[in-house]
């Protein structure tokens, strides 16, 4: 029944109705009025069951959210050319047509419809997708009922609710191609030593071990997928574990089964990505991968909770970039961008971003050079190298443009006096009594002082995983953390602290395990550390803490951490 002259009139009326009134100048009542009760929506950033909002207070939400819009881009405007392919069911009616975007842009959306004439969900077709979920097309190029409203769901599900996105799609389809379409297409940079290829180990998949967090769109988007009609089984949401107080937090988490698996792990891949094409939960659509977006490139990281990227097992990362872009296209709007200016200290002066590349290039090549000495002693040098260029710039109050390289180099040739004094008042301000996270997935049991100091008593020395060790500091500078806010001290001295860190857990759970110090023990160290900075709000909790803040910011404190090392 191709064409649009073959489709029923009533059809062809309530999409050309869909698509105007959900552009300006909007008609939120006509829009709203097309919804299926059971039907889930975008009101701002968050999707809401329409049975839960009265017609005034759709309208007034949208009024509010074009008012909070003046100025700022509005979503895709969408003109429907025909109607290439529908099919009838007892659940309800499944279109597919092509519509043309005011970028002059023409591209494939489906819609399901509801037995009564209104609209389930909506979302681009890519020519691709049904080849890429797995699942032939049900009828003249459509998917299957259930695939569809799927694919409908999962343009809702990937809108995070908790970000201000530059454009504000009012339907599933502008999502879906402000998701695809809406942003630049920046190369890819990563570390020449890091490689990952999976091995379908699983896991990443264990929500026993992992604790994976969802936002409300996504648990509430994917949990009215009718994953028994696509003949899989789809993931399950619970509420997060309560924090140390015992108070519920109110967000979801990925529910496992009985083997601790999430439940949409089957086999070596996952029902959803199956499903879909993709991956609409965010952590599981880059994990492993870290990206944050620089003035002239992404860089590109991936996380040691993953015991591959540990091994280092697989092709560099440097040879995937084209891969990589497809796995980071459609989270690209969610990510950290870093500014084209970056302060040295915070609220300090700034140096512009080349500057700043060449400084990063300086620190990552010391770092790696083990021709300088061992990992403390390297780490030592680049601390004395950045306190002299530090000082030189408070001491001016600009950045000395011509000779910074020359001070730098200098400044890491002299050997500056350093006591435990101020690595211990660190480590005293941080492992105050409050138990950060569950303590057997954090350093030092939980960030407990006791743990800290029962570490002091046998040194690492030899036993270090050299090659480890570097490879995981030289990775969590590359990925910039905090630098854009904070600036290059506080990025400096988070790799100094976890440089201390390293020896100091690596011992403290050999002594209270019996293990030995081998690389094992190191690897699940790296596990330790990545997931404290990667996947709780912890480096965010230190910097707002004006005490740590000004400690790890402060030189003092770099040198007397690598006096404590081993």
């Amino acid at each position: 029944m191709p064409g649009m002259s073959h489709a029923p009139t009533w059809l062809t009326a309530i999409l050309t109705r869909f698509l105007t009134t959900s552009t300006p100048p909007c008609d939120p009542v006509g829009h709203y009025a097309l919804y299926a009760p059971e039907a889930l929506l975008l009101v701002g950033s968050h999707v809401w069951e329409k049975q839960r909002l009265s017609a005034t207070a759709y309208v007034q939400a949208w009024e509010s959210l074009l008012t909070t819009m003046d100025g700022m881009p509005h979503a895709t405007h969408f003109t429907l050319k025909q109607i290439d392919h529908w099919s009838a069911d007892t659940d309800g009616y499944s279109v597919a047509a092509t519509v043309t975007a005011d970028t002059g842009e023409t591209l494939q959306a489906a819609w399901r419809v509801s037995p009564e004439q209104l609209i389930l969900g909506c979302c681009v077709l890519p020519v691709h997708q049904q080849q890429s979920a797995g699942l032939p097309p049900a009828d003249g190029g459509l998917p299957a009922p259930a695939h569809l409203m799927a694919l409908c769901l999962a343009e809702l599900a990937h809108w995070g609710n908790h970000f201000e996105h530059p454009v504000w799609p009012l339907t599933g389809l502008a999502a879906a191609y402000h998701r695809h379409h809406a942003v630049d297409q920046l190369p890819l940079r990563s570390l020449p030593e890091s490689r990952f290829t999976c091995q379908n180990r699983g896991d990443c998949c264990r929500m026993g071990t992992w604790s994976i967090q969802v936002d409300g769109n996504t648990a509430s988007a994917l949990s009215r997928v009718d994953w028994s009609g696509i003949g899989v089984t789809g993931p399950g949401f619970e509420p997060v574990r309560p924090d140390p107080s015992g108070q519920p937090t109110g967000d979801q988490q990925l529910r496992n089964n009985a083997d601790g698996d999430c439940l949409a792990h089957s086999g070596n891949g996952c029902a959803v990505h199956a499903t879909m094409g993709w991956q609409p939960i965010h952590t599981c659509q880059i994990f492993p991968y870290q990206f944050i977006v620089t003035p002239d490139s992404i860089a590109v990281t991936a996380s040691f909770l993953c015991l591959t990227v540990g091994d280092n097992v697989g092709a560099p990362l440097q040879a995937q970039m084209e891969a990589l872009q497809g796995r980071l296209q459609p989270i690209r709007h969610r990510l950290t961008v870093i500014p084209s200016a970056i302060p040295l200290w915070p609220d300090g002066p700034t140096v512009p971003w080349p500057t700043y590349q060449i400084l990063e290039t300086w620190l990552l090549d010391r770092l790696a050079d083990r021709g300088v000495g061992d990992l403390p002693h390297r780490v030592r040098t680049i601390g004395n190298g950045l306190t002299a260029l530090l000082d030189q710039c408070r001491e001016s109050g600009t950045f000395p443009t011509a000779t910074w390289r020359d001070i730098l180099s200098a400044g890491a040739s002299t050997d500056r006096p350093a006591t435990p004094i101020q690595a211990e008042a660190l480590m005293g301000l941080i492992c105050d009594g409050s138990v950060w996270d569950e303590a057997a997935r954090r350093p030092l049991n939980g960030w407990q002082a006791d743990a800290w100091h029962l570490s002091a008593t046998v040194p690492c020395h030899d036993r270090r995983d050299d090659e480890l060790a570097t490879r995981y500091l030289r990775t969590v500078l590359f990925r910039k953390l905090g630098l854009g806010s904070h600036g290059v001290a506080f990025t400096w001295g988070v790799v100094a602290w976890l440089a201390c860190l390293w020896d100091r857990q690596t011992v403290y759970r050999s002594l209270v395990t019996g293990e030995p110090v081998d690389r094992t023990l190191q690897l699940d160290t790296a596990r330790k550390l990545d997931h404290s900075l990667l996947h709780t709000p912890l480096l965010a909790a230190l910097a707002e803490r004006p005490d740590i803040l000004a400690a790890l910011c402060d030189t003092d404190t770099w040198a007397s951490l690598s006096a404590v090392a081993g």
